[in-house]
């Protein structure tokens, strides 16, 4: 239960992503440490790719890795 569980939020979570990247009637803005950031998908090559990889939100901030 536990991967499948694991499958469906990592999917949602791309998907939602790479979706928000796709249309620019939705904007993520940020305020931070660092300062705002009026469009966040301008300071990345791909949300959704950062999901992934060694130092990827999913390798920093979850406990269940689906390709692990």
């Amino acid at each position: 239960m536990r991967a499948i569980v694991t499958e469906i939020v990592d999917n949602t979570i791309h998907n939602l992503l790479w979706g928000l990247e796709q249309t620019a009637h939705v904007q993520i803005c940020v305020d931070g440490e660092l300062g705002h950031l009026s469009r966040v998908s301008y300071e990345s090559d791909g949300l959704a790719g950062e999901l992934y990889g060694d130092n990827g939100w999913v390798a920093r901030s979850s406990k269940y890795r689906a390709w692990e």
